[in-house]
């Protein structure tokens, strides 16, 4: 397909796979915007106007990213990616398990995914991630450095009753997201509590791209520097 797609009625795609292929950015826009399977393969993107996307089978990434602006990608079968990811909100459930998900998510032409380990979930629900390029509203009460940062930040948020007792989150930027040369050795992240409260994450590693650490209970807003 690669003209813009909109829906004002009932809209059925069972068994099929949309692939948005064309030239210019792609808009998606209506309601019922829910489809089998879709793969994206336009370097120009795809565009939420106005209401969530669902996918029920696999979302493919060939090349170009979906931008949700207030809205969400809800991908209920799994994401594949070559090239691309979601600009804004990506949604995916979770039953009771211990699971190791990617959440393909970023910023303008910034990759910058959150990959959990060991997430233990013990009500079923939901998660829904973003990144966010520059710092945090209350960067300033977490105890990271001011002078050697990462400016970004990414956040985790339970829905549908979603409860989980542990996981690790590993955070990925790029070079240009570093501020004030950080040692990348040396990075710790913390999660947002409250305007005075930031949480430490356990077991800190970084590497030139990633920071992690282990949280328990909860998820928000994650934060990384020296």
């Amino acid at each position: 397909m690669k003209g813009n797609f909109s829906n004002s009625g009932t809209f059925t795609s069972t068994g099929s796979t949309f692939t948005f292929n064309g030239s210019s950015q792609q808009t998606l826009s209506g309601s019922g915007l829910s489809f089998n399977a879709v793969t994206l393969s336009n370097s120009a993107g795809m565009l939420l106007s106005s209401a969530d996307l669902t996918v029920g089978g696999t979302l493919t990434f060939t090349s170009g990213n979906i931008t949700t602006g207030a809205n969400k990608v809800i991908a209920s079968g799994g994401v594949s990616r070559t090239s691309g990811f979601v600009n804004g909100n990506l949604q995916k459930p979770f039953a009771i398990a211990t699971s190791s998900p990617t959440f393909e998510i970023g910023t303008g032409t910034t990759y910058a995914p959150i990959s959990l380990a060991s997430l233990v979930v013990t009500v079923a629900g939901n998660l829904t991630a973003a990144s966010t390029e520059g710092l945090h509203s209350s960067f300033g009460t977490s105890g990271i450095s001011g002078t050697k940062y990462v400016n970004r930040y990414w956040t985790l948020t339970a829905g549908g009753g979603l409860t989980a007792t542990s996981f690790t989150g590993t955070f990925t930027f790029v070079a240009g997201d570093l501020v004030g040369g950080p040692n990348t050795a040396a990075l710790i992240v913390r999660r947002f509590v409250s305007p005075s409260t930031w949480t430490a994450g356990t077991s800190p590693s970084s590497t030139v791209t990633t920071v992690t650490g282990g949280f328990t209970t909860s998820f928000g807003d994650f934060a990384a520097g020296e």
